[in-house]
């Protein structure tokens, strides 16, 4: 890849090293170790402690009664997630803090805004939000604009998640510190020029909620600065 370009420390993607970069930081590394198979299938088997364990991770199933619009009864089957937070924090230079992680509902790594759950203990999704860009990025933020205020739904079909989006102003002067993951996560963080973001965005790695995001971000700085401008005037 040649010289690796760092800004504050953090390496910067583009649109030439993106895959590179990706393998380097070894989050490209999960391997596919057996087919898929039904989670009834899986339960028969005999579980390890920490295979029990993971159970607190799979989905859960609530089943919800309707009457729908000819009077019949209509039966609505949805997996019960937390709702999350992503954060466009865009720094000096246009350069967005991102993260590479690999997905295993698409069995592919994907590029993604700082994004995180909202816990029961957080008293609201800024707070969440505070914290998970800090734990993936290294970055204290000092103020979180929301862009979404009652969160957007996610696959509103067959689950209970949405997501609540925020542009994100960093504390100055800029400090990066060490990551703070969980040993279950290995989520790469990078720095990205908004213009290759936005390249990046049409090759189908990029999440959709990040997408979403950015654009409801792009669309929140074009107007705040057209109202600054018209105040100077």
């Amino acid at each position: 890849m040649g010289a690796l370009k760092k800004i504050y420390g953090l390496p910067v993607m583009n649109l030439q090293n993106f895959s590179g970069l990706m393998r380097a930081r070894k989050v490209a590394s999960f391997r596919k170790l057996t087919k898929t198979i039904s989670f009834e299938e899986y339960l028969k088997n005999e579980l390890t402690q920490d295979e029990k364990k993971e159970l607190r991770f799979a989905p859960k199933t609530e089943v919800v009664k309707f009457r729908d619009p000819n009077g019949n009864t209509f039966t609505g089957f949805r997996s019960a997630h937390k709702s999350g937070v992503l954060i466009f924090a865009l720094l000096p230079g246009n350069l967005l803090p991102i993260c590479a992680e690999f997905r295993h509902g698409s069995e592919k790594v994907v590029l993604n805004l700082p994004a995180g759950l909202i816990e029961p203990t957080d008293a609201n999704p800024k707070v969440a939000a505070k914290r998970e860009f800090r734990e993936e990025i290294g970055i204290t933020l000092k103020k979180l604009i929301p862009l979404n205020s009652g969160g957007v739904p996610i696959d509103a079909r067959v689950s209970t998640r949405k997501n609540f989006f925020f542009l994100g102003m960093p504390a100055l002067p800029l400090k990066v510190k060490k990551q703070r993951l969980e040993k279950s996560e290995f989520a790469a963080r990078f720095l990205i020029h908004i213009d290759h973001w936005l390249a990046l965005m049409k090759l189908g790695i990029v999440d959709d909620c990040s997408m979403a995001a950015t654009l409801l971000a792009l669309k929140k700085l074009k107007s705040e600065t057209l109202h600054f401008i018209r105040k100077i005037r």
